[in-house]
């Protein structure tokens, strides 16, 4: 059986989908985050705060959802449009330790609304909408939408399904992404497997530079396994085949990421500190700094464009 169920907690409209392996907790006035994810009795995500705290803070847990871009701008200009600055966007606006605009411009905002939910037998699922149109997003990113995110939890999976809806006249670029906290408190050997994949190079300001290397120059893969501890990674991983997956493998179970074709990039962030027990694998459409570069996808005017990812677990310990 599958469950699902909305309630209020700390002011917060909660969204729970649960079956026997799998409890999932969405906070939905918060960017539709997921801030819960546990599998047979182990948290799986990073969240460390009440959601009192996590909505005030400017520091990010659990699944954030990154638009209109993913990672971070190189200036604080969109299509040759400067930002200008005001309280409105200085609270939705998150900057990284460069002062560079990063992760868009929703990533706690407030706007989502639940339009559907139900469970079956087979599985439990929920929709959120929320509509791009305010003025002070409209003016940096000039692009009026649709955003539907769709999460459907069927046995020892969760499926990501999202859905951009061009209301505008133009072509709108694709550009957004994931930012999942995998805890990894509960584990010592986590063990990260990364497919075949070129690795986007960066600058000072962690910029993609247009230049790419394979994985095993950078790192000590070995049979496209390397274990995290004691590694720094903050790198953008080209993702080159859908048929091949991204893992984690902690002492209790395997994480798998089912990419779909329109997920092109995944950033891997391990900041390889006792204070940040996490490990972050990033499903992005397209490199940061994308809006800037011009290396993205586009929606057609009146178009939609859809994109999906699943999360898949299974335990790793024999009984």
């Amino acid at each position: 059986m599958h469950f699902i169920k909305k309630y209020i907690e700390e002011s917060f409209e909660i969204i729970e989908l649960s079956n026997q392996f799998i409890n999932a907790k969405i906070v939905v006035q918060q960017g539709f985050n997921l801030f819960s994810l546990v599998y047979k009795n182990i948290e799986t995500i990073y969240f460390d705060k009440t959601l009192i705290e996590n909505f005030q803070d400017r520091k990010l847990a659990g699944i954030p959802f990154m638009h209109p871009w993913a990672n971070r701008l190189d200036r604080d200009k969109i299509f040759n449009r400067s930002f200008t600055m005001n309280d409105i966007l200085n609270a939705v606006l998150y900057r990284d330790g460069n002062n560079l605009p990063l992760h868009g411009l929703i990533l706690k905002s407030d706007k989502w609304q639940i339009i559907d939910m139900s469970a079956t037998d087979l599985k439990a699922s929920c929709t959120a909408k929320l509509a791009f149109n305010e003025t002070h997003l409209l003016d940096l990113f000039p692009f009026k939408h649709n955003i539907f995110i769709t999460l459907e939890l069927e046995s020892e999976k969760l499926f990501y399904k999202v859905e951009i809806e061009n209301l505008s006249s133009n072509e709108m670029p694709i550009c957004f992404g994931f930012h999942p906290y995998f805890n990894i408190k509960h584990s010592e050997n986590n063990i990260l497997i990364v497919p075949d994949a070129e690795v986007a190079l960066v600058d000072e300001k962690l910029i993609p530079t247009n230049k790419y290397d394979e994985k095993e120059a950078l790192f000590s893969f070995k049979e496209n396994q390397i274990p995290i501890k004691n590694q720094n990674i903050d790198h953008a991983f080209l993702h080159q085949n859908q048929n091949e997956n991204y893992q984690l493998k902690t002492d209790n179970y395997l994480v798998t990421f089912n990419l779909d074709e329109n997920y092109t990039v995944v950033q891997i962030y391990h900041p390889n500190n006792e204070q940040k027990p996490y490990i972050c694998i990033e499903p992005m459409t397209a490199l940061a700094n994308a809006l800037n570069t011009g290396n993205y996808n586009t929606i057609a005017p009146n178009s939609k464009f859809n994109a999906v990812f699943s999360i898949e677990y299974c335990s790793t310990i024999e009984h």
